[in-house]
């Protein structure tokens, strides 16, 4: 059967909702980083960013990305596999 005939439109969406709550909130940290290095480049709002100011605004953006996203990854991937390995000894 064709899932739009069984489901209808929304058929094709059906377990969207997790990924899109997942990386909803990386995006908004993504957005704020450059926001954040935008204005610690510009002296008005109005003034245009040269490449070497772009880069700094990236640079920032990756600073925050991996201060609350990569790093706490890795501390949570490292307890799992500490917690796996201490499940292995048990049994």
């Amino acid at each position: 059967m064709f899932i739009h005939m069984l489901q209808g439109p929304f058929g094709f969406y059906k377990g969207m909702a997790a990924p899109v709550v997942g990386v909803t909130p990386i995006f908004a940290l993504s957005f704020f980083g450059f926001n954040v290095g935008k204005a610690l480049q510009q002296d008005k709002p109005d003034d245009p960013l040269t490449l070497v100011s772009l880069f700094a605004c990236f640079s920032i953006l990756t600073f925050c990305w991996h201060l609350f996203v990569s790093i706490p990854h890795a501390i949570l991937s490292a307890v799992h596999g500490l917690r796996k390995d201490f499940c292995c000894l048990i049994y």
